[in-house]
């Protein structure tokens, strides 16, 4: 069997050097709102000029960058290969461990939707089992959109014609005396949500609890979910800001990771 040369070898843990050299000049690239010369990406990776210029030929030999007259850019490749590494995704999966810090807060349940017609479709929920009341909605029911912060967000998230039309067409019913009845009333949710990047629902659509939900996205920078955080409303009657934060911030964790 071939060894590779010892720069390249990886024992006992021991990094591919290479294989580093070319995520660097890759994130480089991905940085640079330009093609760049191959003079500035060896200053920007902090590596020798005849050594970024052979490594940024082989990548442009192998697809993964293009070069022309202005200089070295982002090849086709990587869309190929970014669109199926997002088709192989469990989303579900990688947002679990924010849920469950979430949840362990110690006041509510943490929550994973998508939007789904007129409706937000629970696909994950973790409930914090020390608490006292648990939080009845489970993973695969169905609510309407306007009376949650999950459906706030992802509705927000819609392009602007579509966006129109949903609220054209959504059935505003009343789930207790704080749900929101009309088109406009909710309109001025959905610019609340995109101003803030998050959502809340104050006893919406159950008395006593309030939730905060922030959008999750993913590689391409389209909202592809929602986490949230439902609490009692009497935990969180004097300060919401911590559950908020904590919500944005796992929201931001998870999309991260889909390469949002």
């Amino acid at each position: 069997m071939n060894q590779l040369p010892a720069d390249q070898t990886s024992s006992a843990g021991r990094r591919v050097r290479s294989a580093e050299r070319v995520a660097a000049v890759l994130d480089a690239l991905r940085h640079s709102s330009q093609p760049l010369r191959h003079a500035d990406v060896a200053r920007a990776v902090g590596l020798p000029k005849s050594s970024t210029s052979n490594l940024l030929d082989t990548l442009a030999d192998v697809g993964l960058v293009t070069r022309d007259e202005r200089g070295y850019s982002l090849g086709v490749k990587l869309i190929e290969l970014g669109a199926a590494a997002a088709e192989r995704l469990d989303i579900r999966g990688i947002a679990r461990p924010v849920l469950r810090e979430l949840a362990e807060l110690g006041i509510g349940a943490s929550n994973l939707a998508v939007l789904q017609g007129h409706s937000v479709l629970y696909i994950e929920k973790l409930n914090n089992p020390e608490h006292v009341i648990q939080i009845a909605t489970r993973v695969g029911s169905a609510v309407p959109a306007h009376m949650t912060a999950l459906g706030k967000v992802l509705v927000a998230a819609l392009a602007p014609e579509e966006r129109a039309r949903w609220l054209r067409e959504h059935t505003y019913t009343a789930m207790t005396p704080h749900t929101i009845t009309s088109a406009g009333e909710f309109e001025l949710a959905l610019e609340f949500s995109a101003e803030h990047g998050y959502a809340l629902d104050d006893q919406e659509q159950n008395m006593r609890t309030v939730c905060v939900a922030a959008p999750v996205t993913d590689h391409t920078g389209a909202t592809v979910a929602a986490i949230s955080l439902t609490c009692l409303s009497e935990d969180v009657r004097d300060d919401r800001e911590p559950q908020i934060s904590a919500v944005i911030k796992g929201a931001k964790q998870v999309s991260a990771l889909l390469g949002g």
